[in-house]
């Protein structure tokens, strides 16, 4: 990942864990017959899945997208 990209990502209020490193919190709660998947530090990010992994993989999809969008 470029550093400027890794840089916007860990820029976002996100905890982080016992090493000091931010995490990526992902939120996934069904919906219908799919799952809703988002990141509460990533406004806006929201995306879908057919399934739980789907879901969040989408979601990281999108949160590298997220880390490309201007400022």
């Amino acid at each position: 990942m470029k550093t400027e990209l890794r840089d916007k990502l860990l820029d976002a209020k996100m905890p982080v864990d016992e090493n000091g490193d931010k995490m990526l919190v992902i939120i996934v709660e069904p919906d219908g017959d799919s799952y809703h998947a988002y990141a509460p530090a990533l406004k806006g990010l929201h995306v879908d899945g057919e399934t739980p992994a789907e879901a969040i993989s989408n979601a990281i999809m999108a949160a590298l997208y997220y880390a490309e969008l201007p400022s």
